[in-house]
């Protein structure tokens, strides 16, 4: 993942943040306030990250469409050095306060995010339940132990 997320800098010197997503698989995550959502352009660069559910269904018939789908963002990021350090130096934005996320501090003062796919598996763990989950071994047998 961590090849991934660097890639994109590689092949493109405009490129100034990486990062990754994972199409959302399980209809109650789309939900999820926990369960960071990202739509991307076609060029795969971000246009918006948000804990609600974007994009919101609004006829409630996007399901049935093989051609909409909901992708997770996977909080690994990849910068150049001159855009950590611009990065760093910028206040907290508005719309960063509100979420709670820092990467639309980046997308607010106009640094373009490219967001690659991804298909390995993760487990995050921002609640007492996920580490739970994560201790019980159920996501996907990941062994872990404290």
């Amino acid at each position: 993942m961590i090849d991934q997320a660097v890639a994109p800098l590689l092949a493109d010197g405009r490129i100034p943040i990486s990062t990754l997503r994972r199409r959302i698989t399980a209809p109650e995550d789309i939900k999820n306030p926990n369960i960071v959502k990202v739509i991307a352009n076609q060029r795969n660069l971000a246009l918006y990250f948000s804990r609600s559910t974007i994009p919101m269904d609004r006829d409630g018939t996007a399901l049935q469409r093989s051609d909409i789908f909901w992708d997770q963002h996977l909080g690994i990021y990849a910068f150049r050095k001159t855009a950590l350090l611009e990065f760093a130096r910028l206040p907290v934005s508005p719309l960063e306060e509100t979420e709670k996320l820092e990467q639309l501090r980046a997308l607010y003062y106009g640094f373009a995010i490219y967001v690659a796919r991804t298909d390995f598996p993760s487990w995050r763990v921002d609640t007492p339940e996920d580490l739970a989950q994560i201790q019980e071994g159920s996501p996907g047998g990941f062994p872990f132990s404290t």
